[in-house]
């Protein structure tokens, strides 16, 4: 166990309970504060729209993940939390069940499996012979990405 929750575990305080939740990155924990019907998730979850379209609930993207398979997987660890709000480290605070967020959650993954966020395709497609095959190469941008760079 990571020594920060153990410490925490193991301190006696009444009503939280930490849990290791490896995806993001391999020492990413949640925190639920029963007395307070809360469970703070960090990075677990984001409420952030990062995927075009989608809203609510969900992973980081793939590219932000150390193991996103990994980070998929312990969903399982806070799903049987029992809170009325769930707090991500990114995006606004979700009002509903953890189990409920988890659901949503896993939904956006299954429908955006494969599909990279754009942005991070345009710095894939940045890159020094990234064309590929059908596509041709991305415009070449000024410093602010207004208009042709000179050259």
């Amino acid at each position: 166990m990571h020594e920060g929750i153990g410490n925490l575990a193991a301190s006696g305080l009444p009503g939280y309970w930490p849990q290791l939740t490896p995806g993001h990155t391999a020492g990413n924990a949640a925190l639920s504060l029963a007395d307070r019907d809360v469970l703070i998730v960090g990075d677990t979850l984001a409420t952030l729209s990062l995927p075009p379209g989608e809203s609510g609930p969900q992973l980081l993207p793939r590219f932000l993940n150390e193991d996103h398979d990994r980070a998929l997987a312990s969903l399982e660890k806070i799903e049987p939390v029992q809170a009325r709000w769930v707090l991500p480290g990114h995006g606004l605070p979700w009002q509903g069940s953890p189990q409920q967020a988890i659901k949503l959650a896993r939904q956006i993954a299954a429908r955006t499996r494969g599909k990279a966020c754009p942005a991070h395709r345009r710095k894939e497609l940045d890159q020094p012979g990234a064309a590929r095959a059908g596509r041709g190469a991305p415009p070449r941008r000024g410093p602010l990405g207004a208009g042709p760079r000179p050259g």
